[in-house]
């Protein structure tokens, strides 16, 4: 209508051409961001789960600050990897006085490679001959018999926990657990490998840290010998409790009946 006020169509002029092409690339990175996002999602929703990475490669260090050993799986305890015999940090390198030797104080320590074999951890280095420590026994069993008999020749009373035992006996004679090549508490069934070799570690009282000059070595050593047989395992190491192997695993608990297996 003529004199009226209104709006009529209007052509928008053409968008310049580099402008067209710069909102047509936002538009598909969007839809690319668009879709990724959607991915991830999905993935997200799969038990609340993110894959950030892939596993490529599994160390298990024996001994401490030595070598690690590559393996492809292992085991996941509450101690570390475990893979067999091979333990993570399991062993040691200890000095003289009882302190532990690490890289940190000798750094050459990197360069001692660690195998098993057949139960007996090999330790070699370059310009050394192989050395190989026996895994003698998992379990370290001693008698109440044995501990008190002990304790009746010391002036100063130890703890049984000053030679770490991992299964304590009572309703023996003193030293019976020497004679026990097989014992059955429960299901578990336990092998004899040998008497332990005592060092200056049961000289440290485990409740203060503090490692006594001769006791109860000395004592030990008056009356304890081993095998001589095995005089080149135990050189001037009193003997004293029992390593076992474990036959067959099962669960034991205080109170548990110990029988002697008779062959």
């Amino acid at each position: 209508m003529a004199g009226s006020a209104g709006f009529s169509p209007r052509a928008w002029p053409p968008l310049p051409q580099a402008r067209f092409a710069w909102l047509c690339a936002v538009a598909a990175v969007g839809a690319v961001a668009l879709g990724v996002a959607a991915a991830w999602r999905r993935r997200r929703t799969r038990g609340g789960l993110v894959q950030v990475g892939t596993v490529s490669e599994l160390l298990i260090y024996p001994v401490k600050s030595c070598q690690g050993v590559s393996v492809t799986r292992a085991e996941v305890t509450r101690l570390g990897l475990r893979l067999g015999d091979l333990s993570d940090r399991f062993w040691a390198v200890i000095k003289e006085d009882g302190r532990i030797l690490s890289a940190k104080q000798e750094p050459r320590l990197v360069l001692v490679s660690v195998t098993c074999e057949s139960g007996y951890l090999h330790l070699s280095a370059p310009g050394m001959k192989t050395v190989a420590y026996a895994e003698a026994g998992a379990i370290l069993l001693i008698s109440e018999a044995s501990m008190e008999h002990l304790n009746a020749q010391l002036e100063k009373k130890i703890k049984i926990t000053n030679f770490r035992p991992n299964i304590v006996v009572t309703g023996c004679a003193p030293y019976e657990e020497d004679t026990w090549v097989q014992i059955l508490i429960g299901q578990v069934k336990l092998k004899g490998r040998m008497s332990c070799p005592r060092c200056i570690f049961t000289k440290v009282d485990p409740d203060s840290g503090i490692m006594d000059k001769k006791e109860p070595l000395k004592t030990l050593k008056s009356y304890r010998k081993c095998d001589p047989s095995e005089q080149h395992s135990f050189k001037n190491d009193p003997p004293f409790g029992w390593l076992y192997a474990v036959d067959r695993t099962g669960v034991i608990q205080v109170g548990d009946p110990v029988y002697k297996i008779i062959c």
